[in-house]
């Protein structure tokens, strides 16, 4: 009698997108899974998808914006591993979150003026990635006189370090006394 031990010692099918995009979230993460990028890679005695492995990265964050290559590996239950590469892009596409506060701005007699700076009105305005400039009417400042007082529409366009742009408004109230 003769005995047989088959031995599984093909290396698994890997069947991968060749791009995929990632969209960062609110805190500026994303996670790559296999589910995402697996197009029905098999093995003949079973794939460990616990084993999947990116040898690159999954978690990716504001650092990573662009396109890089990341090498996935992916083993079956026998300890044989295949590999393939992938080009993931990650981006941002989120716009600033506008947090505008009620401002009063005072006069200091006649003939004055009073400035209003970002933050006076600012409440928490945030990024998932990077704040870039902050506008109020165009312009990084704005400056009032006598024949503004009362209330006055300051408009407030806030954008990101990766072209996404947010717009809110708030009337703030020049005084003079």
């Amino acid at each position: 009698s003769t005995i047989i031990n088959p031995l599984d010692t093909s290396a698994p099918d890997i069947s991968l997108v060749t791009a995929h995009t990632l969209y960062l979230n609110q805190a500026g993460e994303a996670l790559l899974t296999f589910a995402a990028i697996d197009l029905g890679s098999w093995d003949s005695c079973g794939l460990n998808i616990n084993g999947f492995k990116v040898l690159t990265k999954t978690n990716f964050y504001c650092s990573d914006i662009g396109t890089s290559s990341i090498i996935v590996s992916v083993p079956d239950y026998h300890g044989n591993l295949s590999t393939a590469t992938l080009q993931v892009t990650i981006l941002d596409t989120l716009p600033p979150a506008i947090s505008l506060k009620p401002y009063t701005l005072f006069l200091a007699g006649l003939g004055s003026t009073a400035t209003l700076q970002f933050a006076n009105i600012n409440d928490g305005t945030v990024d998932n990635c990077a704040l870039g400039a902050v506008l109020m009417n165009g312009a990084s400042q704005l400056n009032f006189g006598c024949l503004d007082t009362g209330f006055n529409k300051v408009v407030v366009i806030a954008n990101d370090s990766y072209g996404n742009t947010s717009t809110d408004s708030i009337n703030v109230y020049v005084s003079d006394t």
